[in-house]
């Protein structure tokens, strides 16, 4: 929601509505404390922008901070919650609860699409509990009958497969291993993550100042096509494309995950040199040119 490329073809937007940067708890009390906001709307782990996670403590301070000047504190959760992140969420790994949560995506198993808002019973009778407001939050497919079977399945799928604790017992062998292979790579600036949610950040180590620009933003999609030649999909993150994500089902087992893990550092083994590597990049896009953009 807060990125510049995205809002700017429908401005202007909802208006009072305002951001902070991710992670800064001043920031955010400055600007709570200029007048009333309605709502604080955070990932507790920032996907598309690069898999960015808070520091210990900015989630559960912020809702602090939200409940001192009236402000409800809304986790969204779409891509991190329902065993994602080792747990059934990830703000139980920060030590707070929301006041909404907002779900969706894994929660229709891969069956249908689902969308679920959780909050209290006092924020929803707010919201829906007298005559003159009952409807106001309704729509056509609300309560859509199929959507509600398949994500009710979903949600006794993962507590009787274990699939959140499999999602932590795995995303630690997966990290362990992308760290472990990937230690001193000249590309590799950071590996982190939680869970069954991993990233790998890449880019010249000397580059930090980000003087190469444009041309480094390739090195997630250049890894991304790699890895699909070697039967692996996965995708560097929308907003940040020098971070490939590696978001393995729920359902891996030990021997999968080595074989990612392998096949990464595999990939990745092959370009020690930024150079060469961007040569490969342009030596693909010719070919793709010349084959009139086909695949």
């Amino acid at each position: 929601m807060g990125e510049a490329r995205l809002r700017r073809p429908f401005e202007k937007l909802l208006p009072g509505c305002e951001s902070v940067p991710f992670g800064d708890l001043s920031a955010l009390e400055e600007r709570l404390a200029t007048r009333l906001f309605a709502a604080f709307v955070v990932e507790p782990i920032q996907c598309e922008a690069g898999v960015r996670i808070p520091s210990a403590g900015y989630l559960s301070s912020a809702q602090e901070l939200c409940r001192r000047h009236g402000t409800l504190l809304v986790a969204d959760e779409v891509q991190t919650g329902l065993g994602r992140t080792g747990r059934w969420f990830a703000h139980e790994a920060e030590g707070f609860v929301p006041d909404v949560l907002a779900l969706a995506k894994s929660l229709g198993g891969g069956i249908a699409p689902v969308g679920a808002t959780v909050t209290t019973a006092a924020i929803h009778r707010r919201a829906y509990g007298r005559l003159d407001r009952f409807d106001l939050h309704g729509s056509t497919f609300a309560g859509n009958a199929f959507g509600c079977v398949a994500g009710l399945e979903t949600l006794a799928i993962l507590a009787d497969e274990r699939l959140v604790e499999n999602a932590e017992e795995r995303g630690r062998q997966l990290l362990a291993a992308l760290k472990r292979g990937l230690e001193g790579h000249p590309l590799v600036r950071d590996v982190r993550g939680r869970g069954l949610l991993a990233a790998i950040e890449l880019g010249a180590s000397w580059d930090a100042g980000g003087l190469l620009g444009p041309p480094v933003q390739v090195l997630g999609q250049w890894a991304s096509l790699e890895l699909l030649e070697r039967g692996i999909l996965c995708q560097p993150a929308s907003q940040q494309w020098t971070v490939l994500r590696l978001e393995p089902p729920l359902t891996i087992g030990a021997a999968e995950i080595d074989r990612l893990a392998a096949a990464v550092c595999e990939v990745l083994a092959d370009r020690q040199s930024l150079v060469k590597t961007m040569a490969d990049v342009a030596t693909r896009v010719s070919r793709q040119f010349v084959s009139g953009w086909k695949f």
